[in-house]
């Protein structure tokens, strides 16, 4: 039988409203925390302390207003306050409506994972702990631990020196094979009338081979697609990643981020090869390559399905590894000089991937880093 009483039973009006209360805000949280780029603000925040929006903005690669209208629904949400100092405003992370939002997780979560300290429950016999989804890992060159042998697919000539470079030095200075797989020779990134694409091709390919010696790259292959048009060959350029993956059986793939390619408006992000590399690359590596009745003919032939245990993808707007590159900067300075079809003899390139390198350090108070969104397969 109900109680008539006010504030008793499961029917009272104020514990309805209370709960509604409760949901509305978990919604509103939630909301606020949709948006990658908001949650690397609270990375950064939370790494960095109080920072202004143009610091924001220098660290993420876009513009102030940009930055501004995330601030303006953090604070909505109250995930963030500001205070004036002087004609500053610095942003700084509230702690206790975090706090709240790692409770609200909590009561919805049931994987064990770490999110109101603690240990979590404890896994079930024989299973390893789960470690959180989101937590950063900084490694050193003695710490780093990419499964080898290594592939790395990328659209363009330079693209992997830039991206992954100190990365790629690192694991070949360990011994591991390294094997570069690049989808065009670039034959169309010249703005000089005395080029032509079959020269400019032949020119890319020597560069990107001596900028591999530098770092110590095991093979470098060449797809040969038409640079800028990667996009309208995808269901072919998927059939040769996945042989390639067959052929030189790697289990680590460093390649393109699918998802930050989508949601990033600078234009290295939004070139069409960097987009079509980044699924094909991914759809190969992820779903198709250990698949017996995908491209049988290539079964046929001899290469049986292989089984990638690792992406790692760089360009992403929420990587969770770094990588300390310090001790190997200098040699991936000197493979992207090697480029010169791109940089010519630029005396400023030390001080501009200097910067590159410390704005993507700076979250987690590296010097010069790398970084990368981490996909690892039992």
């Amino acid at each position: 039988m109900r109680s008539g009483r006010t504030g008793e039973g499961s029917g009272c009006p104020r514990e309805a409203s209370q709960a509604e209360d409760a949901l509305s805000t978990a919604a509103e949280l939630f909301r606020a925390l949709s948006s990658p780029a908001r949650i690397r603000i609270i990375e950064l925040l939370k790494a960095r302390g109080a920072l202004r929006a143009t610091d924001l903005a220098q660290t993420l690669g876009v513009t102030v207003p940009a930055v501004s209208q995330h601030l303006k629904i953090l604070q909505g949400a109250g995930l963030v306050r500001s205070r004036r100092q002087g004609y500053a405003v610095p942003y700084a992370v509230d702690a206790t409506t975090m706090d709240e939002c790692l409770a609200i997780l909590s009561r919805v979560c049931d994987c064990g994972c770490r999110l109101v300290g603690g240990d979590g429950p404890a896994p079930p016999p024989g299973q390893p702990k789960r470690e959180s989804a989101n937590a950063f890992v900084v490694v050193g060159p003695e710490d780093l631990d990419v499964a080898g042998p290594v592939m790395v697919i990328a659209a363009h000539p330079d693209d992997v020196e830039i991206q992954a470079g100190g990365t790629l030095a690192m694991l070949a200075d360990r011994g591991c094979e390294v094997v570069c797989v690049l989808c065009t020779s670039g034959n169309r990134g010249s703005h000089s009338p005395a080029d032509s694409p079959v020269t400019l091709a032949s020119i890319r390919e020597a560069e990107q081979q001596r900028a591999a010696r530098l770092l110590g790259v095991s093979k470098v292959v060449f797809l040969g697609y038409d640079d800028g048009d990667v996009c309208f060959n995808l269901g072919r350029l998927r059939e040769d990643l996945v042989f390639q993956i067959r052929s030189h059986r790697p289990l680590s793939v460093l390649t393109h981020d699918p998802v930050g390619v989508k949601i990033n408006y600078d234009g290295c992000y939004l070139h069409p090869d960097h987009r079509a590399v980044a699924e094909a690359a991914t759809d190969a590596a992820l779903f198709c390559s250990h698949g017996r009745f995908f491209y049988p003919a290539q079964l046929e032939a001899g290469l049986a399905p292989h089984r990638v245990t690792a992406l790692y993808f760089f360009m992403s707007p929420n990587p969770d590894c770094f990588v300390d590159i310090s001790s190997v900067f200098d040699r991936k300075l000197a493979a992207i000089a090697q480029h010169r079809s791109q940089w010519g003899n630029r005396s400023d390139l030390p001080d501009f991937f200097g910067r590159l390198a410390a704005r993507v350090g700076a979250p987690v108070g590296l010097e010069r880093a790398e970084a990368f969104k981490v996909l690892k397969r039992g």
